[in-house]
């Protein structure tokens, strides 16, 4: 099962707790921009069956990050625009099938990108903030008949 939150914002904590009895058939969720918090996390880490969570522009922190441990089949995390720092991205480094990490707009300093590869050999570490030249191209002429 997938899960999608895409048109609401009203998703918190106690909301999550609806999905408990999904859990052990869920292996997409995604609660972008949404107000899940550190405690709604304990619910996610109780879902088995987990491959993608997207928590993207959420109240998740550290603290959150944690129960995710538990999570061995993630594959995909979408941390963009939350509190995490690496410590907390650290703790999920045990992960074996975890593919892709999204860190844009979070509290991960560039001092820590090293330590993030070293500990996540195998996984795309995505720092977003793309600076991509201007090609001759990209930019339209514009000319006047005369």
């Amino acid at each position: 099962l997938s899960v999608n939150f895409i048109d609401t914002t009203a998703v918190d904590d106690e909301a999550m707790k609806l999905l408990e009895p999904l859990a052990p058939q869920l292996v997409w969720l995604k609660l972008g921009n949404t107000s899940v918090t550190d405690s709604g996390l304990t619910t996610i880490g109780k879902m088995p069956a987990l491959i993608k969570l997207g928590l993207e522009h959420t109240l998740v922190s550290d603290k959150g990050i944690e129960k995710l441990k538990s999570l061995s089949g993630l594959q995909y995390l979408n941390l963009t625009g939350t509190n995490v720092t690496a410590q907390g991205v650290l703790q999920l480094k045990h992960l074996a099938a975890l593919q892709s990490i999204y860190l844009y707009q979070t509290n991960v300093t560039a001092a820590d990108w090293p330590l993030l590869k070293q500990s996540f050999p195998k996984t795309v570490i995505d720092t977003g903030g793309y600076h991509l030249p201007i090609l001759e191209g990209d930019t339209t002429r514009v000319t006047q008949k005369k």
